[in-house]
């Protein structure tokens, strides 16, 4: 069981430096040739969706800062800060 948690541990810390540093892309501007990233999940992939689907008057909160501090303006989403799919989609240059 610790050897799997550890493993998975430097997995997640490794996998951004491969896909940042040493990914090479398929077109001819140094891009990835990734064109969207698709995340299925639960709350540690939250991209703030929950904003926009939810009813009106629901999770009004989520809309107005703080939440989004980290990126200047309220973002949607439930926590604050950038998550890996923020990551990814930065070293992939998706957005």
């Amino acid at each position: 069981m610790a050897s799997s948690a550890a493993f998975l541990l430097a997995l997640s810390l490794l996998a951004p430096h491969f896909c940042c540093c040493h990914g090479k892309g398929s077109g001819g501007d140094g891009g990835s040739g990734v064109t969207a990233i698709y995340s299925l999940g639960d709350s540690i992939t939250d991209t703030g969706n929950l904003a926009k689907e939810a009813p009106p008057g629901m999770f009004e909160t989520i809309k107005h800062l703080p939440y989004g501090v980290t990126m200047g303006t309220a973002t949607g989403r439930c926590s604050d800060g950038l998550l890996m799919i923020d990551f990814l989609g930065t070293c992939t240059h998706v957005y």
